[in-house]
């Protein structure tokens, strides 16, 4: 049994359009410290993260949010949680 290289990731080079993100995001957030990136990708992905959620709420379900359905599992409402990460 040969032993297999396993393949090293290489990173891509950065774009000029990247760079420009980049330093938007550092300006944009003050972004000083690794507490304060930790606070921009919360704050980025957030958002995020709560659309997927629902998505997949509107998929288990079967329709979207706020249509009738004749069906007996359906959403009672909800609530705002608070998720801390730390």
């Amino acid at each position: 049994m040969a032993n297999r290289k396993r393949e090293v990731y290489k990173p891509k080079p950065i774009t000029e359009g990247k760079r420009n993100l980049i330093q938007g995001l550092l300006q944009e957030y003050n972004i000083q410290s690794a507490d304060d990136i930790q606070e921009a990708l919360k704050d980025l992905l957030s958002g995020t993260i709560q659309d997927m959620l629902e998505t997949e709420m509107d998929n288990h379900l079967g329709y979207d949010r706020y249509e009738r359905s004749g069906e007996p599992n359906y959403r009672n409402g909800t609530k705002p949680k608070t998720v801390r990460s730390k």
